[in-house]
């Protein structure tokens, strides 16, 4: 290369180096400011995520043992969807039974409650996925309540008892002249109230028998329903309480209904302030129900008729005992 042109080639090399880490820096320089406006957007995109109600899972089931708070937790569960989601109410009294149509309660529903067993999640996995919860009653109280709220008065109770109890022993013990003579003086209260009393039998160890899934009532098509009472067994005692433990999010008890809610919303990370959230609230926090205190008061029904409920709770006294120990200590 002539001596002439070296200076000019090595002017030109270097504009364009210049021009080539100028260009690049631009280049990085962009790269750095579209990176912060894309990591910003990404916080604040992050922040209103966080202050946002975390909306309730895919599905909830709510397996509502009978006279066991249904209503107040039913209520609270469903402003718990603030409005959006589904909700359906499910009254499949014949879920328990070993024929039971699974389908029929449709995975597809935000909310899914009412009286079934967890036959329910054995039957349909789908259901597995869902948050689960119950509510646990004083089993007593509870059995007691099914009567009151099946309309029987205290004085029509102790007579059903006495004579569903007399007929019993009366089978059992032939030959006992004198229990007999009783018997014959019962026959006149024995009606079809009295009949239908010894029929809610079927709620006797109902949380245990619910939550161990197994089957106990039969009914039919029409009106009227037939009762095939299975008792269950020291088994389906243990298996309940595995159950408890292993498919249930949360387990509530219906003598401290304000503690439940605060779990409830801890669970789903909702504010109690919302006003949308306030009247489901107030059933749950609210004075507990007279209609839940059935046994405290000590004249409502004799003795003989008390000792009745307790014989024929004797699985759930046990369940619910258990139950409690599990509830950490404030």
């Amino acid at each position: 290369m002539p001596a002439k042109l070296k200076p000019i080639a090595l002017a030109l090399l270097l504009l364009v180096l210049t021009s080539f880490y100028a260009s690049n820096n631009a280049l990085q320089t962009i790269k750095r400011q579209t990176a912060n406006e894309n990591e910003n957007a990404t916080s604040k995109l992050t922040i209103q995520q966080r202050d946002k109600p975390k909306p309730i899972p895919t599905c909830m089931v709510f397996l509502h043992i009978p006279k066991s708070g249904g209503r107040s937790v039913i209520s609270l569960i469903t402003a718990v969807t603030l409005g959006v989601m589904s909700f359906t109410e499910q009254r499949t009294y014949g879920a328990e039974n070993v024929n039971m149509k699974v389908s029929d309660l449709q995975v597809n529903h935000t909310i899914t409650f009412g009286h079934f067993t967890t036959l329910l999640f054995e039957e349909e996995p789908k259901f597995r996925q869902c948050f689960t919860m119950t509510v646990l009653r004083e089993p007593v109280d509870r059995a007691i309540s099914a009567f009151f709220y099946h309309g029987h008065r205290k004085r029509e109770i102790n007579k059903c008892l006495h004579a569903a109890t007399i007929k019993h022993r009366e089978v059992s013990i032939k030959g006992r002249r004198h229990l007999r003579g009783v018997l014959l003086d019962q026959e006149r209260i024995r009606n079809k109230k009295a009949r239908s009393c010894r029929a809610n039998w079927q709620y006797s160890n109902d949380m245990t028998r619910r939550l161990a899934g197994s089957s106990d009532t039969k009914w039919n098509t029409r009106a009227e329903s037939k009762y095939r009472v299975v008792q269950p067994n020291k088994t389906h005692l243990e298996d309940a309480k595995k159950k408890l433990l292993d498919e249930f999010d949360l387990v509530c008890f219906i003598h401290d209904l304000p503690s439940c809610a605060d779990r409830i919303l801890d669970a789903f990370q909702l504010n109690r302030t919302d006003e949308r959230l306030h009247d489901g609230l107030s059933y749950m926090t609210a004075e507990v129900d007279p209609r839940f205190k059935t046994i405290n008061r000590p004249n409502e029904l004799d003795e003989f008729a008390m000792d009745e409920f307790r014989r024929a709770n004797v699985l759930d006294l046990e369940l619910y005992d258990w139950a409690l120990k599990l509830v950490p200590k404030k």
